[in-house]
Formats: structure tokens, C-alpha cells, sequence
């Protein structure tokens, strides 16, 4: 019974801190178009380019690189979460990716 309750805690602990890790992330839509969810699996993170004619900017993501309980995410999450938060908003890429205060920011772009 006894070790029961230690697993049935330590799960409980496991589905708070997954839930956690998505707050501090915000998609953020630009125009008034709705478009598809795309795979976030899909969608490019490219640090350095900046907008062209070609590029239609439909939205942007903030990323906090602190979870809500004060540890600094990693980096490989911070790129999952621009790629699912881009891919909420349909994206195809997140371009000029830079980081300021506490945040990471991106524009979520259609290619």
C-alpha cells in the first residue's frame, strides 16, 4: 500500500511538471487569416535570416528560458516549443530567432 501511494505521488509530480513546461510560451497571430496547424516536427528554426517579400509573416512566438518553477530550460526544449507553437499558428519556420530578457523570440513565418 505503501509503495502505492509513493508511485501514485510520483506520477502526480510527473503530469504537474510536464504541464509546467508549457507555460511560459506564447504564439502570438499576426493577421487575421486562420491557417492549418502544420507538423511540428516540420518546421525549420532558422536563427539569423530576416524577412523577405517571399516570407509571410503570420505571427510570432516569446519563449521564457525559465519554466514557471525557476529552472533554465535546455535548449533542445526551447526549440520544441517554438516548433509547436509556430506549427499552432501553421507555420512553416520560425526565422530571426533571438534572445532578450529572460525570452526567446521568433517570427513564425508561411514559406
Amino acid at each position: 500500500m505503501k509503495s502505492f501511494k509513493i508511485l501514485s505521488m510520483a506520477c502526480l509530480i510527473f503530469i504537474v511538471f510536464l504541464g509546467m513546461e508549457a507555460i511560459g510560451s506564447t504564439p502570438k497571430n499576426l493577421k487575421q487569416e486562420i491557417f492549418a496547424m502544420s507538423n511540428p516536427q516540420d518546421v525549420l528554426l532558422i536563427k539569423n535570416k530576416t524577412t523577405s517579400e517571399k516570407n509571410k509573416v503570420i505571427g510570432s512566438v516569446k519563449i521564457a528560458t525559465y519554466n514557471s518553477v525557476g529552472i533554465k530550460r535546455q535548449e533542445a526544449v526551447i526549440n520544441e516549443l517554438l516548433q509547436s507553437n509556430a506549427a499552432k499558428l501553421g507555420g512553416n519556420a520560425v526565422i530571426d530567432i533571438h534572445q532578450a530578457n529572460n525570452h526567446v523570440y521568433g517570427k513564425v513565418v508561411k514559406l
